[in-house]
């Protein structure tokens, strides 16, 4: 062997059917390269693979938490009218209706954050429902983002109609002694909330 390269010699035990290792002095001939440890996952629920931690990283929330921010989303000023609905059906009618409609919100919560995990190109309810019908013929897909975003975009008219009032009417209880009538005050309610809902933060 040469000054500058040292041979070793393998048990036959251990070199058996391998080619003999030479090691340099200087440096380790034949020594893989050290890997990148494998990145952590997350635990997915059953039958879906396991989510990498740069994934709940990047913003993306469990399905308990994804599904209490859409029940409370919408409940929203609803919540308002559940003392005058339980009283009108009483203790034990108006918990049973609550625990229902508790238990169907989180159910239709759960199964919106897997169809969102599934397509997670999807910005809009309406892209959702027709990324489910990839498949299904263009007229078809057509038909079910019609029929998912029509009535999603009259409900949020309805709402906004609904919270303008209430603000309107908040307004005329607070300042009660102004002789103002109600549409006066919800123009003055859309002027106050506008300059929040123009700069609010895409979610």
């Amino acid at each position: 062997a040469s000054a500058s390269r040292l041979n070793i010699a393998v048990p036959s035990r251990i070199a058996a059917g391998r080619p003999a290792m030479a090691i340099s002095a200087p440096t380790m001939d034949a020594v893989p390269a050290a890997s990148a440890p494998p990145a952590p996952t997350i635990a997915s629920p059953a039958g879906e693979a396991p989510k990498a931690a740069s994934d709940r990283a990047a913003g993306r929330n469990s399905v308990w938490t994804t599904a209490g921010i859409i029940v409370a989303d919408v409940v929203g000023a609803g919540i308002l009218g559940m003392p005058v609905a339980v009283a009108k059906f009483g203790w034990l009618l108006g918990s049973l209706v609550l625990t229902a409609m508790l238990a169907m919100n989180v159910h239709i919560s759960v199964v919106l954050w897997r169809v969102r995990m599934a397509y997670p190109s999807a910005r809009t309810l309406g892209e959702l429902a027709t990324a489910t019908f990839a498949e299904a013929p263009a007229w078809q897909r057509r038909l079910i983002g019609a029929l998912t975003e029509g009535p999603q975009m009259l409900m949020i008219f309805s709402i906004l109609g609904l919270y303008l009032l209430s603000a309107a009417q908040g307004l005329g209880m607070i300042f009660y002694d102004l002789r103002i009538c109600l549409p006066q005050w919800a123009m003055f309610a859309g002027m106050l909330i506008l300059p929040f809902a123009g700069t609010a933060r895409e979610m």
